[in-house]
């Protein structure tokens, strides 16, 4: 994981790359070839996977922790739960012959986006964010998989940028304004 200023594909890598624009409950798969995603978190969660040998990766951006119990998940909402995303998309990678012990996988997001009161009751149950982090790193350890970085938490969102064929993650924290929280417009 890195910070700094942004970058893009290389100049040698331009010619070819694929720009992505990764919305939430979207996947992204490479095929090996150069490729920039981005996308914008606040209290959802973005897990990436790479493969250093065979130079893929992979993205997810899952705004919940998973469905409520005993509702009908449709198909094209798999990828909105942390859970069934990192597991479609962890088998995908399979199909593809990438080896799960050398796989990099790393998280992001999961920020408290709402101002906490905790006078409240159920207010501290709240917190999607943290819920999501809590359920992506579950949901690896049960893969059998590690855990390589993490930027998760805190009170702000993030810009994103991948390079699923490297492996490269870029991160930019971003807040909103007072008067935006506020739900004041000026």
């Amino acid at each position: 994981m890195k910070s700094g200023p942004e970058i893009r594909c290389r100049p040698e890598e331009m010619t070819n790359c694929t720009n992505v624009y990764l919305k939430q409950g979207e996947y992204y798969i490479s095929d090996g070839g150069p490729a920039q995603v981005r996308t914008v978190l606040g209290s959802c969660v973005t897990v990436t996977m790479h493969c250093p040998i065979l130079k893929i990766g992979a993205i997810t951006h899952s705004l919940l922790p998973f469905p409520l119990p005993g509702s009908e998940i449709l198909p094209n909402h798999l990828y909105r739960y942390v859970d069934s995303s990192i597991r479609q998309v962890f088998e995908k990678l399979m199909v593809k012959k990438v080896d799960k012990h050398r796989l990099e996988v790393k998280i992001f997001g999961g920020a408290q986006m709402l101002p906490q009161d905790s006078s409240k009751p159920g207010r501290k149950e709240l917190n999607i964010g943290r819920r999501n982090v809590e359920t992506a790193l579950k949901t690896i350890h049960e893969l059998g998989l590690r855990v390589t970085a993490t930027d998760v938490g805190g009170s702000q969102g993030r810009k994103l940028l991948f390079f699923p064929h490297r492996g490269d993650v870029w991160v930019k924290k971003i807040s909103r304004s007072v008067n935006q929280m506020r739900g004041e417009h000026g």
